[in-house]
């Protein structure tokens, strides 16, 4: 008895230091957001004092342990088992209820448009708010997409929400914008909370999921037309890195539910997943995100094992056995072979900052040793610099390719490379956009829509 009370107490302990944390970065950040308000700077000090007062406590529980020993051994081992005990009643609960779950995502995908994007961005002043604007303005005046558009945030935190003089903006520059607080939205009472995928998460039945900083080049209409997705309902889109590589691994989190992670077999080509790219049918893909959800919202385990929400979509296909209904299409290309995306991962715009440089080159594919060095959108002059092997650069005018037949071009302007060779032996080909592209004209008018938002946008 005596034990049951002080482990009760230690975890009543974590727990009100896991709360005492969480008041604190949101007092950070509201003094971040409003100048630092005297009386709000005391109440931060306050909880300074509790939360010392919190880890003595803890520390006394933990009875002489180190800190990393104490918390993985005892708290990560015991959510990890509890997951484990989760996921089995999930199991039976899907099982069980399988027509009654199906129906409801019937009912509320039918009752939604049809096709749509979603783009997750919060704030008036954020970065990604920023993103959100030009990846739209490209969409709406230079691509001709007309496809209703979502903007989801979470607004039950004061600094995710959009201004009123921000959605205004948006709906007198770019029509057909609808901003969405998901905090508001329900939840299903068989799981825990988390947005947008479950049934009425979202505004339409089909979505293209897009981090704000997701570019598109070429209109996204024509993809919920292609074969492949309308055979399984789902185009993800491979990372840079292929193989169970490093920051990036998932052996952990499979292991968590027993499974086999999909490099188990060393020859095995799979490529990490694009987690900011992501083309989905709800309704014929509802098990499958349920599963999403579960291992999401169990984010203390699961964001342990992987790299946050990257390949819990993988995840969710092997635990609701689609695994073989997985599709990849190549890094950031139409599956037709088109350059169609432009993930802006290191060069994002920021307000009161353009990117520097317009993009000037390309890197073909990467094979898993390249993949563990360079990122798909670095510049020439920085991929020379991290890939140990020496680039070789495709002129455009030595070897003319096209932008619309990407493997083409990598067969024609470099047939020695193998993307699926081991090592770092071989040449990377790093191609140079032509001038004049479709893809560098999205980017020009990226930055007319950033221009736009600076010069008449929301002022701080």
């Amino acid at each position: 008895m005596a034990g049951a009370l002080a482990q009760a107490e230690k975890d009543e302990a974590l727990r009100e230091k896991d709360r005492l944390l969480a008041e604190k970065e949101m007092l950070v950040l509201k003094c971040t957001a409003q100048a630092e308000v005297p009386e709000e700077k005391a109440l931060q000090g306050d909880l300074e004092k509790r939360l010392e007062e919190k880890e003595r406590e803890l520390n006394e529980a933990r009875q002489g342990r180190g800190h990393y020993e104490f918390i993985y051994n005892e708290l990560f081992s015991e959510a990890r088992a509890g997951l484990r005990n989760d996921a089995v009643a999930m199991r039976h609960y899907l099982r069980d209820h399988n027509s009654t779950l199906r129906a409801a995502w019937e009912a509320a995908t039918s009752a939604q448009r049809q096709r749509g994007i979603v783009i997750s961005a919060g704030g008036t002043y954020s970065t990604a708010m920023v993103n959100a604007f030009v990846t739209v303005y490209v969409l709406r005046h230079h691509l001709g997409c007309h496809l209703p558009v979502a903007i989801m945030y979470w607004g039950e935190y004061e600094q995710d929400r959009p201004s009123d003089e921000l959605q205004a903006f948006f709906k007198d520059k770019v029509p057909g914008v609808e901003f969405i607080d998901a905090s508001k939205l329900p939840y299903p009472p068989y799981q825990r909370p988390l947005a947008p995928v479950k049934p009425d998460g979202t505004f339409v039945g089909q979505v293209l999921f897009l981090d704000s900083d997701a570019h598109p080049v070429l209109d996204p209409t024509s993809l919920f037309d292609e074969a492949s997705y309308k055979q399984h309902g789902n185009l993800f889109w491979r990372d840079f890195y292929v193989g169970d590589v490093g920051m990036f691994s998932v052996t952990p989190m499979f292991a968590v539910f027993g499974l086999e992670h999909p490099w188990t077999n060393p020859d095995s080509q799979a490529a990490q997943t694009e987690s900011g790219i992501i083309l989905m049918d709800r309704l014929q893909n509802w098990d499958v995100l349920e599963w999403v959800l579960f291992a999401n919202a169990h984010a203390e385990v699961i964001y342990r094992t992987t790299y946050g929400d990257k390949e819990t979509f993988r995840l969710g296909y092997h635990l609701a056995g689609k695994a073989a209904s997985f599709q990849q299409s190549i890094v950031q290309f139409h599956p037709n072979g088109s350059v169609f995306f432009h993930h802006r991962t290191p060069t994002k715009y920021e307000r009161g900052r353009r990117p520097e440089h317009p993009s000037t080159h390309i890197t073909a594919r990467a094979s898993p040793a390249f993949g563990s060095h360079i990122v798909h959108h670095y510049l020439l002059e920085k991929a020379l610099d991290d890939v140990d092997a020496q680039a070789v650069v495709v002129h455009h005018m030595d070897c003319p390719y096209s932008l619309y037949d990407w493997p083409a071009a990598q067969l024609e302007c470099a047939p020695k490379y193998n993307e699926t060779q081991p090592g770092l032996d071989q040449q990377i080909p790093v191609f140079e956009l032509p001038q004049g592209s479709y893809f560098q004209t999205a980017e020009a008018v990226g930055d007319k829509g950033f221009d736009l938002l600076e010069r008449e946008g929301p002022r701080r």
